[in-house]
């Protein structure tokens, strides 16, 4: 039967932004473009202030807040939308639209908090300048941070609950590009003006708090700027919060009118006009807005730029000689730059801290142009990363024949590279950059944190996608049943819920020592087993902690590889079609060749003994998991991958072969 004559739903249909062939293509490119300088643009915002010390203050750490939180929204809801466009296809089973109501809501509700917490910081910044540094200390941003993500969360689960405990076994023609709660709610068979009353109060309650710490912190900010005797003053305060109050206006303004004001069914498409504003327009406008006339980021902007001609200038003349340490070139690095600059405003420099509130990362290079090469490198690399594994996904999404669970489980695989990479490789590129290795203790460990999540979830979706494998060849008759859509999300879920909770473990064990002595690391991230050569006591136990957690993270896993490739040699070896044995070892060659990589680097990293003090070893094995096995996954599940290629050129042909209307 077609998919309007459903009775029960397991899948909703996106009517999109428009049927008509053309507009779908113009659309997809222009929501592309859009995407790109998307992330571009906050990606840039987190660079620069890891870059310039003079920006990691309160005001720009929850400035990289909002950039990170905008980026993981467009990631998530814009290749979606762009799979849509370019399939023409708007099919979303059901699982997913819960997943993407509870992301969605999750991200909303942490960006109208963490607006009224920007708010509340302008507010001590101007109102209270003599103890500002003070009440907002490092510790005092981060737990807000934490809260504003944390209440996120919670909303986003009672939501998701509230909204899909009703039956949907009417029509599932969705008249949006995307899941979003009001709409979805509208196709619920039983009555939803319980839940609808819920649902507003606790949207009511998301926008008064932050809405009212917002208007309270800009009326005494209004009410002390009056009486401000300097007009420079008066124009400073200003211009600090102007950026702010245009973000919350446009923000709370599509919010309110999304969630607060009484639609009527006569008008199903201002939900879409509305709804193309926040999740496309808004996210590229955010970074524009706060650095169109931020003279603190042109500062910093002008300020990279001029060491880099300078430095630039220096390597293509003869280089200054002198001696440091006998025999090294004169380099002029990015940090020693903004030390003569802070020297001028009688501000300390960053190589005389006795207690390691930071650490510094020796990198990759000291030479200026190796720096600069690497940069360049790194940064095609990162793209080249993000755009392959984005297509594997969109590839995926776009076609109904790679709704499979290899496919579903390949997907899970290129967001974790996703995420890795996006973890790692922006800071090492504006260390780059900058010729500046400074990371704070906490934005160590937080490192450290997504680092572990990443891989340990890795290491066990290598083990599922083996197994899974394994069902497909040994048990071909009960596979489709066996490996259902509910058993694919409980099989990523855990994954993921195990990268979560080994990875809290490992950062307890490391950080719970203290770091008193040097805070030099040598390696370019902060990678666990390096780090914790630093501690000031004795780490034996924790080594053995770590030892112990490493070696089950990757027992369990290769043992479930193991285990699985044995019975699919031995089934394969049984069939009688030459056809069939190069087909069954087809499907999993790719997936061999990622796990002996994989495996292979993690194994030197963490379970082979390692000199002290640590060598250039951990560096190299390092650079290659980090930056090149993130680029390499997407090429080799598809370089021989026929039906990738067969879905590739069904996309072209759309594209290039469509009849126009």
């Amino acid at each position: 039967m077609g998919a309007w004559n459903f009775t029960s739903v397991t899948e909703f249909i996106l009517e999109g932004l428009s049927s008509h062939r053309n507009t779908q293509i113009l659309l997809f490119i222009v929501i592309l473009v859009v995407y790109i300088l998307t992330l571009m643009g906050n990606l840039i915002i987190i660079m620069l202030v890891q870059a310039d010390s003079s920006l990691q203050n309160p005001m720009y750490f929850f400035l990289t807040n909002l950039s990170s939180l905008e980026i993981c929204y467009v990631a998530i809801m814009q290749p979606q939308i762009l799979a849509h466009l370019l399939s023409g296809n708007g099919m979303i089973s059901y699982t997913r639209c819960v997943v993407q109501v509870f992301v969605v809501l999750t991200l909303g509700t942490v960006e109208c908090f963490l607006l009224g917490i920007m708010a509340y910081d302008r507010y001590l910044a101007i109102f209270h300048p003599l103890t500002y540094a003070v009440v907002m200390s490092k510790l005092r941003q981060l737990q807000l941070a934490s809260i504003c993500w944390a209440i996120g969360l919670l909303f986003g689960v009672i939501y998701v609950c509230c909204t899909f405990r009703h039956a949907y076994c009417g029509p599932n023609h969705i008249n949006h590009f995307m899941c979003e709660m009001p709409v979805v709610l509208k196709l619920a068979c039983d009555d939803t003006h319980v839940t609808e009353a819920i649902v507003f109060v606790m949207a009511a309650m998301v926008l008064v708090v932050p809405v009212f710490v917002i208007l309270t912190s800009y009326g005494l900010i209004l009410y002390s700027v009056l009486h401000m005797k300097s007009a420079a003053g008066r124009r400073k305060a200003f211009s600090t919060c102007a950026s702010h109050l245009v973000v919350v206006t446009v923000f709370y303004g599509t919010v309110i009118s999304m969630y607060m004001i009484p639609r009527s069914s006569a008008s199903p498409n201002r939900d879409k006009q509305i709804a193309v504003f926040y999740v496309v327009v808004a996210p590229l406008l955010n970074p524009i807005i706060y650095t169109l006339r931020n003279k603190d980021v042109h500062k910093a902007v002008a300020k990279v730029l001029r060491y880099l001609f300078q430095n630039w200038k220096e390597e293509f003349s003869d280089f200054d000689l002198h001696t440091r340490g006998g025999h090294e070139k004169k380099v002029l690095f990015f940090e020693d730059y903004q030390r003569e600059e802070y020297r001028r405003d009688n501000t300390m420099g960053a190589e005389n801290f006795t207690s390691a509130t930071e650490f510094v990362l020796e990198g990759l290079s000291h030479h200026r142009k190796t720096q600069l090469l690497l940069f360049g490198v790194i940064l095609l690399t990162y793209l080249l990363t993000v755009a392959g594994n984005a297509a594997v996904i969109l590839l995926v999404r776009s076609d109904s024949r790679l709704h499979t669970p290899m496919y579903f489980f390949l997907t899970n695989l290129s967001t974790i590279e996703i995420c890795y990479a996006t973890s790692t490789e922006p800071q090492m590129m504006a260390h780059l950059l900058a010729g500046n290795g400074v990371i704070s203790f906490t934005g160590c460990a937080l490192q450290v944190f997504a680092v572990l999540i990443m891989g340990t979830a890795e290491c066990f979706l290598l083990g599922v996608m083996a197994y899974d494998r394994f069902l497909a060849i040994f048990h071909p008759l009960t596979y489709a049943v066996t490996m259902s859509k509910s058993r694919q999300w409980q099989l990523a879920c855990t994954c993921w819920t195990a990268g979560i909770l080994f990875s809290m473990i490992y950062v307890c064990v490391t950080f719970r020592h203290s770091y008193c002595g040097s805070n030099r690391i040598n390696h370019f991230i902060c990678e666990m087993p390096v780090v914790l050569k630093l501690a000031c006591g004795d780490t034996r136990v924790s080594q053995a902690i770590v030892f112990v957690m490493a070696a089950t993270v990757l027992v369990i896993p290769v043992l479930v590889v193991l285990t699985s490739y044995g019975f699919i040699v031995f089934s394969v070896l049984k069939m009688r079609s030459t056809t069939s044995q190069r087909k069954a070892f087809s499907t999993c060659a790719s997936h061999l060749i990622v796990v002996t990589m994989f495996y292979g680097t993690i194994i030197s990293m963490y379970l082979s003994p390692r000199s002290n003090p640590p060598s250039n070893h951990d560096k190299r094995v390092a650079v290659f998991y980090t930056v090149v096995t993130p680029l390499l996954n997407p090429v080799i599940y598809t370089l021989r991958n026929k039906d990738v290629h067969g879905a590739a050129a069904k996309v072209l042909r759309r594209h290039h072969l469509e009849p126009k209307i």
